[in-house]
């Protein structure tokens, strides 16, 4: 079980619980699925893909594999939707491939480890022309579109439209 089942947990307990039902012989039944979890601790990030200004409306991009990312120090988990939330820092997310930290982790797992060799980080460059970025601070940035801006991502067999 997520959590022991108390009257405390009540409102975790419906935050998770997947109800389903069908019909036989006008009898209907209904199915409570609640997760089995197991119990790791990981950092979790919605991963967006920010440009990087090169000149004029030249700017590179790095495109995450999935939107979401579970990571620890030894372990990554690359999601397609969001995990649930049931408490302030405690989220259950639905099972998905774990992978083994290596030189070869993809780009943003990389990334937030702040690799010196990023071997699998292949930057596409795309065209955007209303964009604004002010330096806040070291390693910190604002980046602005005064508008959904279309970024369009061109590689030599293919053409990709992002938008901001």
């Amino acid at each position: 079980m997520p959590f022991e089942p108390v009257l405390e947990n009540v409102l975790k307990y419906e935050k998770i619980i997947n109800i389903k039902s069908y019909s036989v012989n006008s009898v209907i039944t209904f199915i409570l699925e609640i997760p089995l979890v197991e119990s790791e601790i990981y950092d979790y990030y919605q991963l967006f893909p920010v440009p990087t200004h090169m000149n004029l409306s030249k700017y590179f991009i790095h495109l995450p594999y999935k939107p979401f990312l579970a990571l620890n120090d030894i372990s990554y988990i690359y999601m397609d939707n969001l995990c649930i939330n049931i408490d302030s820092d405690e989220y259950i997310c639905k099972r998905h491939n774990k992978f083994l930290i290596s030189e070869k982790a993809p780009c943003a797992v990389q990334l937030i480890n702040y690799k010196s060799n990023l071997f699998t980080c292949q930057p596409f460059e795309v065209r955007i022309n209303k964009i604004e970025s002010t330096r806040v601070q070291d390693g910190k940035w604002i980046i602005t579109v005064p508008e959904a801006e279309l970024a369009i991502i061109e590689c030599p067999n293919s053409k990709e439209n992002i938008l901001f």
